[in-house]
């Protein structure tokens, strides 16, 4: 497998990101089986997600995660109107349940965006992977292609980010491995690889999270199955039902 990071310039509000994705992408000759890795950051840019922080927010509640969690009251505001629910949290975030699972800050993001701005979590994902797929699949005649959009999570009881997969379109995202058998004979009763989650890890570590501008990455030769199922039903895959969660105990 090679996975290629991409330099794109600083790309401002208004910008046409899907043409600058495509434009970065012609200098390689064919894109046939390659998955295309896109930082959640710059989709959010292009449906206009940046928003102004306003810090004149006056409810109790906002105002009292602020001061207890050392965030901006603007900030704050901005998660609870986005968050299921908030658990709590730590000097700098808050744990909170979206329609995305457990995710810090509502998935608010406040790094590589124009100051006094935040970057809101991409709306309805899965489509605009779907959009930047079919006009790839047109432009540049291909058939197998895959688009993956990612960001950065936290897992529990471990220091650091790693990658997630926000939203996939083309490819299946689970390898499911319930059935096989293992080195000794024994067939496998759960066990479900979730290859969209390795290759936005993979992704992850060589887009970084500071000044990089490397918001794409090109994946070749990944193990993956190609799929021209809707990318709704796609990344629906990705989740688990609440009853088989591992970790339904904690937030139930």
């Amino acid at each position: 497998m090679q996975l290629i990071p991409l330099h794109l310039p600083k790309m401002d509000i208004g910008t046409d990101v899907p043409s600058a994705v495509i434009d970065s992408l012609r200098r390689f000759r064919s894109l046939e089986g390659s998955i295309i890795a896109i930082s959640s950051k710059i989709v959010s840019l292009d449906q206009g997600r940046i928003v102004p922080l306003d810090n004149r927010v006056t409810s109790p509640r906002t105002r009292a995660y602020a001061k207890r969690y050392a965030l901006p009251v603007g900030f704050v505001d901005l998660i609870l109107r986005n968050a299921k629910r908030v658990y709590g949290g730590v000097r700098g975030a808050l744990l909170t349940e979206t329609s995305a699972g457990l995710i810090a800050n509502a998935g608010i993001d406040r790094s590589n965006v124009p100051p006094g701005s935040v970057a809101l979590w991409p709306r309805e994902p899965w489509e605009w992977a779907s959009r930047l797929r079919g006009t790839l699949l047109r432009t540049r005649s291909v058939r197998a292609l895959g688009v993956l959009i990612i960001d950065s999570h936290c897992t529990p009881r471990r220091l650091g980010t790693s990658g997630t997969a926000v939203a996939i379109a083309g490819f299946r995202g689970i390898t499911d491995l319930r059935g096989h058998r293992d080195l000794y004979g024994r067939p496998l009763k759960i066990t479900c690889v979730n290859v969209a989650g390795d290759l936005a890890s993979a992704a992850h570590l060589l887009q970084g999270e500071a000044d990089d501008a490397k918001p794409v990455t090109l994946i070749r030769n990944a193990p993956v199955t190609f799929s021209g199922a809707p990318a709704k039903h796609l990344t629906d895959e990705l989740a688990i039902a609440p009853t088989r969660d591992l970790f339904r105990d904690f937030h139930a």
